[in-house]
């Protein structure tokens, strides 16, 4: 039995978390209403000084300097409304969680419901703030996507680092197939934003297939390119939607942050390569990432992480995961 004190301790608790979640909540909503202002008036002075330039193009009377002056001014206002837009929506996705985080905790700081429902509703509460944790999590992601590096990665150890990695993502019924990398190919690059980029690919295909998905990771070797495709037997990808989905904030799922394949995008394009989407008959999709191979001569260590080189694919099951 809760002695009083230990009761009103959690009440004072409750309230203090509510009274935080509430001024929170107020500060999104005039940050949003601010925001989207903001990308209103960025839209239209980007509209603007495109009708200028265009008007100054057609009728070739602005010299190199002005015409230059003009392309400038239009890349920053472009700049501008997508990261005005991209503000804009961030707060708009925080609020949400927030929001429900405040119903659970204001549900829970009822004194006459019973220990087993508040204790489920604070439960649900934590969940919303986790959500909020991965949303802030991957805008990292994002923002620091671009960041790569010239150090040698053997695809080997990539395959390696990413099937011990991706065992933890597994549910009951799911599989995911590790198969050979070339032997002795290397890319030059950033190792934990490749894998990183593996495991954000592993993730969608886990999610789109659902309990029983199988996703496949294969490696190969084209002229000077490395090709690694992970492939799963969901859905596919709906039509007009293969290059909507690498948009920041672009998502079909409603617990979505739309941000993981953006930085996928944005991680291979810094490495020199570049990322595509394609439906695979008879069911499932692929996300083939294409890197440069590097053509210097190998800096690794002896002390590098074993790789899986010319061995049999390995399957990584959630069974597997148990054990």
């Amino acid at each position: 039995m809760t002695h009083p004190s230990q009761d009103a301790l959690q009440r004072e608790q409750l309230k203090d978390a509510l009274h935080g979640f509430s001024s929170a909540s107020e500060r999104l909503e005039t940050a949003y209403a601010r925001l989207e202002a903001e990308v209103s008036a960025l839209k239209a002075a980007l509209a603007a000084t495109t009708d200028e330039r265009d008007t100054a193009l057609a009728r070739n009377a602005e010299t190199g300097a002005r015409r230059s002056k003009v392309e400038a001014a239009m890349s920053r206002h472009q700049r501008l409304a997508a990261l005005g837009e991209m503000a804009a929506t961030l707060a708009h996705q925080i609020r949400t969680p927030l929001s429900a985080a405040l119903l659970y905790t204001s549900n829970a700081a009822n004194p006459a419901i019973p220990q087993p429902r508040r204790d489920e509703l604070l439960s649900r509460a934590i969940g919303c703030l986790n959500n909020l944790e991965h949303l802030v999590g991957d805008m990292l992601g994002f923002a620091r996507g671009a960041v790569a590096s010239n150090l040698p990665v053997e695809l080997g150890e990539l395959a390696a680092a990413t099937e011990n990695a991706a065992a933890a993502l597994l549910r009951p019924g799911q599989k995911l197939e590790v198969g050979p990398a070339p032997a002795d190919a290397i890319v030059c690059g950033n190792r934990e934003a490749l894998v990183g980029t593996l495991l954000n690919l592993i993730t969608n295909g886990l999610q789109a297939a659902g309990p029983s998905a199988v996703v496949k990771l294969d490696f190969s070797v084209t002229g000077q390119t490395a090709e690694l495709r992970v492939s799963d037997n969901g859905p596919g990808i709906p039509p007009g939607l293969h290059n909507r989905i690498f948009e920041p904030f672009f998502t079909s799922r409603s617990d979505g942050t739309g941000l993981g394949l953006a930085v996928v995008r944005s991680v291979a394009r810094a490495h020199g390569g570049d990322v595509q989407a394609e439906n695979t008959p008879p069911q499932g999709a692929s996300f083939v990432l294409r890197l440069p191979l590097n053509t210097m001569p190998s800096r690794l260590t002896g002390n590098a992480t074993p790789g899986r080189t010319g061995q049999q694919p390995a399957t990584t099951s959630s069974e597997h995961q148990a054990a």
